[in-house]
């Protein structure tokens, strides 16, 4: 019984993991906290995947290009939500109801007729 021959598998360890970071920080969104660290690790991890694909001539840039694209995203959605405001904020240049305007002199109120 001939062997057949195997061919191995190039290694996607490298892009995987950036897959894998850039998916759960997109799942995470929600809490920036854990969305940008992963996002940015992510990032990080698929630039070095495509660095050490060009220098090792392997066939695994596509992993690296897909955790990188997916990791980035994530990191873009994190840090927009992480930047967005909460609500309209107040202006200062309106008078707060407690607080008499400026440009008006206080004006003591009517006397009662028993003060008279």
């Amino acid at each position: 019984m001939p062997h057949s021959r195997q061919t191995p598998a190039p290694p996607i360890g490298l892009g995987l993991a950036s897959i894998i970071l850039g998916t759960v920080g997109l799942l995470l969104f929600f809490l920036p906290i854990l969305g940008i660290p992963l996002g940015l690790s992510g990032t990080l991890v698929g630039i070095a995947g495509i660095i050490a694909s060009r220098l090792r001539r392997v066939d695994e840039l596509r992993w690296s290009c897909g955790g990188l694209i997916v990791s980035f995203a994530a990191l873009v959605v994190g840090v927009v939500l992480y930047n967005a405001p909460l609500g309209e904020e107040l202006r200062d240049s309106a008078p707060r109801l407690w607080q008499v305007p400026a440009e008006r002199r206080y004006t003591p109120p009517p006397a009662s007729a028993k003060d008279i």
